[in-house]
């Protein structure tokens, strides 16, 4: 065997290695794991592969090599990130265990993950979570002549969990020293021009997100208190289609409460092994989309292309992006009675 076939069998293991379900009945989530429903509407993770996860049931759709490349990618990025900032003498600490009980949840759940770097300067300790992203996010992430600049779903979730985590106290270090984590950021990789965007990250006292965007440069822009911004419910109701933005916006608009109400409901369905209804869906019916177009989630192509204009024009079936990528998409539609051939 030569070293290109060596080469494509290293790529083919990484997809084809079996991972070993994890049961997690002990309510733990992952902080990475965000999901929540914002006045019906869905953000982040689906309730039903999220419970899939915690049953410990085995995946049915592998992920593609381009996505684990993707994955692998991120990491060294983010590697070289962490270097960077031991180069400037400012590295204290990475993988620092994050761990609280969401206040309130009949399951007491806990969320759990791992900040990527702790620094300090001028005496402040700062946390790092590091992302990375295609450069077609780029634009609504680092934001441009048309988007304001806005983290996505997940990871604002995940940031807010370790803000809350750092405000409760003293977190222990991978060397056991306590350290307080007086601020936390996401920071963000153009993985194509190593371009970086940076989100402060704070919460009121109602534990809703408070953001303030700053470019690589260290230019700061208008801080958002997310609580404030219009809701999914305003926007359903509005005069005319939400903008991009708009959306964006709202589906921020979210507190730890709303999250830790979102984990304690799958909990309770994996307490009964009761399968939950899906969040998403492959294909959308008249009213979903509808209602995506109206809130500023579906564009205004995808929204035509259900409604042909002309019978001339093709129908073409949209339905959410969530559901294409799932690693759990047969098993889904197996347990709605669909069976793929």
């Amino acid at each position: 065997m030569g070293f290109i076939q060596k080469l494509n069998k290293v790529d083919l293991d990484k997809v084809n290695r079996n991972r070993p379900p994890l049961y997690r009945v002990e309510s733990i989530v992952w902080a990475s794991e965000g999901s929540a429903t914002l006045d019906g509407v869905p953000i982040g993770d689906c309730q039903r592969l999220l419970y899939y996860k915690f049953m410990g049931v085995p995946e049915t759709n592998r992920m593609p090599l381009r996505v684990q490349n993707i994955c692998d990618s991120g990491l060294m990025h983010e590697d070289h990130a962490i270097d960077d900032f031991k180069k400037l003498g400012l590295y204290v600490d990475e993988q620092i265990r994050m761990e609280h009980i969401f206040e309130g949840t009949a399951n007491n759940v806990k969320s759990s993950g791992k900040m990527d770097v702790l620094i300090c300067e001028d005496g402040i300790n700062k946390g790092i979570e590091i992302k990375t992203i295609s450069s077609y996010k780029v634009a609504k992430v680092f934001g441009d002549t048309k988007n304001f600049p806005l983290p996505a779903e997940k990871n604002l979730i995940q940031a807010m969990n370790y803000k809350k985590r750092a405000m409760e106290g003293p977190v222990i270090g991978t060397d056991g020293v306590e350290r307080q984590i007086d601020e936390v950021y996401l920071m963000y990789i153009d993985r194509g021009t190593k371009q970086r965007m940076f989100f402060k990250v704070e919460l009121d006292n109602e534990l809703y997100g408070i953001i303030t965007p700053i470019d690589q440069n260290g230019k700061e822009y208008e801080t958002i208190r997310l609580q404030d911004v219009d809701s999914f419910e305003i926007l359903k109701h509005h005069s005319s289609v939400a903008t991009s933005d708009q959306s964006r916006l709202a589906s921020l608009r979210f507190s730890l409460h709303d999250i830790g109400a979102k984990y304690d409901s799958i909990y309770n369905y994996v307490r009964e092994e009761f399968l939950p209804p899906k969040d998403y869906n492959m294909i959308y019916d008249d009213a979903q989309i509808d209602l995506e177009y109206q809130i500023g989630r579906v564009s205004k192509v995808k929204y035509n292309k259900h409604y042909p204009k002309t019978t001339r024009s093709k129908f073409e079936a949209g339905g959410d992006m969530l559901c294409s990528f799932c690693n759990y998409r047969d098993k889904c539609l197996a347990d709605d009675g669909i069976h793929l051939t």
